[in-house]
């Protein structure tokens, strides 16, 4: 995958050439034509025997594409050093004095719409995030408009006297890079250390690329935008910035995508998709920044999670016992020693029962273990009329929950794809998360498919999953269940897919 080195100030006053650029400042002069870099315009066929090839294989030129004689034609269109070199270049001009006013009116253009529609924070802890500066830092040497007369700073590179500084080789790269934009993809498939099979979600187009390094870390069913180029093989390769988009967010940010497409080309008919892709970076942006929203953790109710332990004196241990057996929401574990709280309405819908709470009688002592403010208020009320002479309340305990911010984007709050979406443990006291993670994790989703999810615009997954519109979403989101699926005790959730329809889109 190809990388940016973060742009440096140019130290010199020199600048390169006579450019009109965006917004109006100080123009340079004719005259003031100079190059920023010593570029070595070595050729690529004067490669010493012995040396490293070339081609990037890691061995001798000799025992690689020097072998027969050495074929120019088996050496690579450009090199990595060639693409490192121009891109140096091109980031110079873009972190010069002569672009510092470009480079701010740049920086508002592409991301003012995502201050207008996401919290601050939101927005800032997106920008903390190291890809998005390669995103924008490719965007503008390579997208954005920077000159009155519409130019981008990589044609106005190709064609003005500035062509002279670039090896052939570094010329193939820019060349490729000029024409290249942001698109979206789904990963179908990941063959280690060798690459994927990708489809673009514009046309449904599979494609193979060539890579390493996101082989660790990317896994199918991730959707991502990502520049995609004509490697100096000819393979295809990622080259800048990869953006991982959660499939949800992908699936209405392609749709929105389109819809502006359409919008766009009824008032400029002669638009064609590289252009529209190239104009669309700050839309790019906002999909990306949508999910850094700072998590909100829920129960399966949707209430705030802030597990507390309710301390009562027992009065009459007995009577409470016998209280409590007698009573159908309570539930004696033998295996546990404790009492179990369930709901009445999951049992009401002839679903299985949500776990509320564990109550274990430990001597003089019950200590009563919830998950948040309004189930504790519940269970004292219920133990009020229950066994109102057998407790005496003492005191609350509260369980401090681990950070929910993470410089990786998750789905946001109030998505409904986890019972503790966002955070990476449920901050439970560890005598109790194994006893109820797994009871939590088998009821809440077949709640889930009843309840109404924001992502879904209101709509419960059972219900989308009947409109040819939102079938693709609800898919997303089963996707997405099952990338989580191994750190969250979810399993095989086959029985989801089937129960709504949608094996057919499961890829």
């Amino acid at each position: 995958m190809g990388y940016l080195r973060l742009a440096r100030p140019v130290t010199s006053s020199r600048v390169t050439q006579s450019l009109k650029l965006l917004p109006h400042g100080e123009q340079t002069q004719p005259d003031e034509v100079y190059q920023l870099l010593d570029v070595e315009n070595r050729p690529m066929t004067d490669v010493g025997r012995n040396e490293p090839c070339p081609c990037g294989s890691g061995r001798k030129y000799k025992r690689c594409c020097g072998r027969g004689g050495g074929d120019p034609a088996r050496l690579p269109a450009f090199r990595k050093v060639d693409a490192e070199r121009a891109l140096d270049f091109v980031l110079e001009m873009t972190g010069s004095s002569m672009f510092a006013r470009t480079h701010e009116f740049a920086q508002y253009d592409y991301y003012k719409s995502a201050f207008k529609r996401f919290p601050k924070a939101q927005v800032l802890k997106a920008l903390e995030h190291e890809q998005t500066s390669v995103a924008f830092e490719f965007w503008l040497a390579f997208d954005a408009y920077i000159t009155e007369d519409q130019h981008r700073l990589s044609e106005v590179l190709l064609a003005g006297d500035l062509r002279k500084q670039f090896t052939d080789p570094q010329l193939r790269f820019l060349e490729r890079m000029a024409v290249s934009h942001m698109r979206p993809y789904e990963i179908r498939e990941v063959v280690l250390d060798q690459g994927f099979t990708v489809v673009d979600l514009w046309n449904n187009a599979a494609v193979n690329v060539s890579e390493r390094s996101g082989t660790h870390y990317l896994h199918p069913g991730d959707t991502l935008f990502a520049r995609v180029i004509e490697g100096g093989r000819g393979d295809l390769e990622f080259y800048g910035a990869v953006l991982p988009i959660h499939p949800v967010h992908m699936h209405d940010a392609v749709r929105a995508l389109k819809a502006s497409f359409r919008a766009k080309r009824r008032k400029r008919p002669d638009l064609d998709e590289p252009t529209f892709f190239k104009e669309a970076g700050p839309r790019i942006f906002e999909a990306w920044a949508e999910g850094f929203a700072i998590p909100t953790i829920t129960t399966t109710d949707g209430e705030p999670l802030r597990p507390q332990t309710l301390v009562f004196d027992i009065v009459d241990r007995k009577a409470l016992d016998r209280a409590l057996r007698e009573t159908e929401d309570f539930e004696w574990d033998a295996n546990a020693r404790e009492y179990a709280w369930f709901s009445a309405r999951s049992r009401v819908r002839g679903l299985e029962r949500t776990l509320l709470a564990t109550l274990a009688l430990e001597g003089e002592r019950l200590r009563a273990h919830v998950f948040s403010d309004e189930r504790a208020a519940k269970l004292r009320e219920r133990l009020d009329i229950l066994a109102p002479a057998e407790l005496r309340y003492r005191l609350t305990e509260l369980q401090q929950l681990p950070s929910v911010d993470s410089p990786a984007p998750s789905l946001g709050a109030g998505s409904g794809t986890g019972i503790f979406a966002g955070a990476g443990s449920s901050g439970l006291p560890p005598e109790i998360e194994a006893q109820v993670m797994s009871q939590l994790m088998q009821t809440y989703y077949r709640d889930w498919l009843d309840e109404e999810i924001p992502a879904l615009g209101g709509r419960t997954p059972r219900a989308a999953a009947r409109l040819k519109t939102q079938r693709p979403k609800v898919a997303a989101l089963l996707r997405g269940i099952e990338r989580d699926a191994p750190g969250q005790h979810i399993g095989d959730i086959t029985w989801m897919w089937e129960e709504l329809d949608l094996l057919a889109l499961r890829g």
